[in-house]
């Protein structure tokens, strides 16, 4: 799985997970980590980026293509600390890595 699918495969579990107040803290404040790194990283890129980041929230798939751009153009999906923290997010949601997809692609 390359940084930015990694990234993308955060985001949509966290929307996909439903974070809500039911949802533990520990995810709530990872997915919370990741989408505010991901804010500083786009701001610093473009303005408009974090705007297409926060209607992938609302309207998923709706900006994606736009929001692959931005996140590769703001070297987010190299940035150590982002993959890190989409990749805390992601054991969190699927402890078990059952639904994750591996580096191949495929689930395990």
């Amino acid at each position: 799985m390359t940084g930015l699918e990694l990234i993308l495969a955060a985001l949509a579990a966290g929307v996909g997970g439903g974070i809500t107040d039911a949802t533990s803290t520990g995810i709530r404040d990872a997915y919370t980590g990741l989408r505010d790194l991901l804010r500083r990283k786009l701001a610093s890129h473009d303005g408009q980026a974090v705007e297409v980041l926060d209607a992938k929230e609302t309207e998923p798939g709706v900006f994606e293509a736009q929001l692959r751009e931005y996140l590769v153009g703001s070297g987010a999906d190299r940035d150590d600390q982002i993959l890190t923290s989409a990749r805390q997010l992601l054991t969190l949601l699927d402890p078990s890595g059952e639904q994750t997809p591996s580096p191949n692609g495929q689930r395990r």
